[in-house]
């Protein structure tokens, strides 16, 4: 949208609808897009990740690896947790998987934040969970309390991440 008036500059689907009914077709954007220099990073319900020159609204890649929730954007990977609980670690240049993670299946992940060299999830079995970069191996676990269903977000090197009973937690590396 246009800063001056809000009218549309661009319009890009993130996923493309099939199916017979309502359930089959949707194809939303759930999760919270992420902005990262001119690039906007999205994922949709039917996995789909696109990079998108936010600029231009001129698509640079789709892949089917994606997630309902938030993509955490590192310096070189972007990183999504799917519908059946496994993280992706993709080239953020071209969107191929670079990693997966299939350790934290059916675990009803939260959207990704990336902490440093870390891509963190959360679960419904209230535990934070810090994945390597590089290479998607477990770095670190912590018992968050209670489940966690909203993406952690990092400001200032800190993760701050609330849980369902309304909970807020801070978490540094060190």
């Amino acid at each position: 949208l246009a800063l001056q008036d809000g009218r549309v500059l661009w319009q890009l689907p993130v996923a493309v609808q099939e199916g017979r009914s309502e359930l089959e077709r949707m194809a939303d954007v759930d999760g919270q897009p992420v902005l990262d220099g001119a690039v906007l990073f999205a994922s949709s319900y039917r996995e789909q990740t696109v990079a998108v020159h936010a600029p231009s609204g001129r698509p640079l890649w789709t892949t089917d690896h994606g997630s309902a929730g938030r993509v955490g954007v590192g310096p070189d990977k972007v990183v999504a947790a799917d519908r059946n609980g496994i993280v992706w670690g993709l080239d953020k240049g071209s969107g191929s998987a670079i990693w997966q993670q299939d350790a934290l299946a059916r675990r009803n992940l939260s959207g990704v934040a990336v902490q440093g060299d870390h891509a963190v999830v959360g679960d419904f079995e209230d535990y934070l969970h810090w994945l390597r970069l590089d290479n998607g191996e477990f770095a670190a676990r912590v018992d968050a309390g209670e489940a966690i269903r909203s993406a952690p977000r990092v400001a200032d090197g800190v993760l701050v991440v609330q849980d369902v009973e309304g909970g807020v937690s801070a978490y540094r590396v060190q």
